[in-house]
This record gives structure tokens, sequence and C-alpha cells, in this order.
């Protein structure tokens, strides 16, 4: 037998799009991870990968029911998500508040910037380099 909703919770759907290269390329294999703006609602919730579409399962995540937003003054009639999403050879990126709405399918695009291959956190500034040889730099 079907759960009735809770007259103070409600659910969206929300799917991630990995990308990078201005939209052009999708990424496989990142690691997607949502948790809830407030700890005090427990914090993490999942975490998924992309398949090789970029594109994450579709995730059914708790929101405030959509008539909180038909009284002024009412409760924010939408529940907020933090996404962090990352993969080896790419920066991580976080995404702050994002704003999901109930009964809404949400899509959330991301992109992923990829590290220079020569980056490595083993490698550190010489503390005595001299530029004042006169040549410029451009």
């Amino acid at each position: 037998m079907p759960t009735s909703p809770s007259p103070t919770r409600s659910t969206g759907t929300l799917t991630i799009v990995v990308h990078t290269a201005g939209d052009a390329l999708p990424v496989p294999g990142a690691q997607v991870t949502v948790t809830t703006v407030d700890e005090s609602n427990g914090g993490f919730l999942r975490t998924v990968m992309t398949d090789e579409n970029g594109r994450t399962p579709t995730l059914i995540l708790e929101t405030p029911p959509a008539a909180g937003s038909l009284t002024p003054g009412g409760i924010r009639p939408y529940a907020v998500y933090r996404i962090r999403t990352q993969k080896d050879g790419f920066y991580t990126n976080e995404n702050r508040e994002v704003p999901l709405f109930a009964g809404v399918n949400s899509v959330q695009p991301v992109e992923l910037i990829p590290k220079p291959p020569y980056e490595s956190e083993e490698i550190t500034p010489t503390e005595n380099t001299d530029f004042t040889s006169g040549q410029q730099l451009y």
C-alpha cells in the first residue's frame, strides 16, 4: 500500500550531468556526492557515479510541499542541497545551495576543469627565483 505524502514534506527529482570543455565532452565515472545544507537533517545523503554520458541516476530527494509557496511568510518552497563532484585528473567542483522544488525534475549541469598533466602535489615552487634578469613576461 503506497504511503501518503507528509503534509510537511514532499519530493522532487535531481539528475546531475557532468561535462568538460564547455559542455563538449561528458565525464563518465565521476563521483557525485549529494548532501543536505542543513547538517541537522543528517548531512550526507548519497554518492553516485556518472554513466558513459556523464549523467547520474535520477535521485528522489525530500522537499517542502509546493503549497508552502502559496502563502506569504510561509515555509521556504524548496529544499537546498550541496553537490560535490570529483574525478582523478580534474579539479573538484562543489555546487552549494542547489534548490530543488516539489514535483519538479531538476537537471544540474556540472563542469569539471581538467588539471594540467604536470600538476602534482609534490611539486613546490623554488624559494630563490630571480626575476630581476630584465626578461619581460608576456
